[in-house]
């Protein structure tokens, strides 16, 4: 049996039409409850309704995402809202959209944060994890990751740099980096240590 506790449904819906579409999903409802605050079920019901003003309109296909990071998206936005200059509600609007897979829209936080906070490291990090990850752009990453560094030389922000250095051809500096976040009790995976032969 599994107790959800607090969770916000997201559904998006694919509908054969332009993507500036107005459909929208309303009547959201967990076990025929409006925001739920816990469901004692271990295949809850999800039902909602597509509201289309277009004549023909219709559903293709759905995706649905129930996770715990929905709430932390809902209490960024309140924090933005509030605050507007927080660099702390862009930031952990980026990492949710990043746990999402969702990478440009997870950019676009991290840009806003340190837009308004430039020395944030952890935001650094993880928008280079994402140039790194997904974009491979190798030298923008570094860029972020030598920056954090800079601020705050936390051992996993040198193992992302020493990937940065690996993928550039560049193994000694990728060597170097992977000593030190080694010194700093970072485990590096043994398949990484073999490459670059530590």
């Amino acid at each position: 049996m599994r107790l959800f506790s607090s969770f916000v449904i997201l559904v998006l819906l694919f509908i054969q039409v332009k993507a500036q579409s107005p459909a929208k999903a309303v009547f959201l409802r967990c076990e025929y409850l409006e925001n739920p605050l816990g469901i004692d079920a271990a295949n809850p019901r999800l039902t909602w309704r597509m509201e289309d003003s277009r004549q023909g309109a219709v559903q293709t296909g759905f995706e649905i995402w129930v996770d715990k990071d929905s709430l932390a998206l809902s209490d960024a936005n309140s924090l933005i809202k509030l605050e507007p200059k927080n660099r702390l509600g862009y930031y952990t609007k980026g990492a949710v959209y990043q746990r999402f897979n969702m990478p440009d829209s997870a950019i676009l936080y991290f840009n806003k944060c340190l837009e308004i906070s430039p020395n944030t490291d952890f935001a650094l990090n993880n928008r280079g994890s994402i140039l790194f990850n997904y974009y491979k752009k190798y030298n923008e990453a570094m860029a972020d990751f030598t920056k954090a560094i800079q601020i705050n030389p936390q051992g996993d922000y040198y193992l992302n740099r020493s990937y940065c250095y690996y993928q550039l051809g560049q193994l000694e500096l990728a060597k170097a980096d992977a000593r030190v976040a080694i010194q700093k009790n970072i485990a590096i995976p043994d398949n990484y240590k073999q490459l670059i032969k530590l």
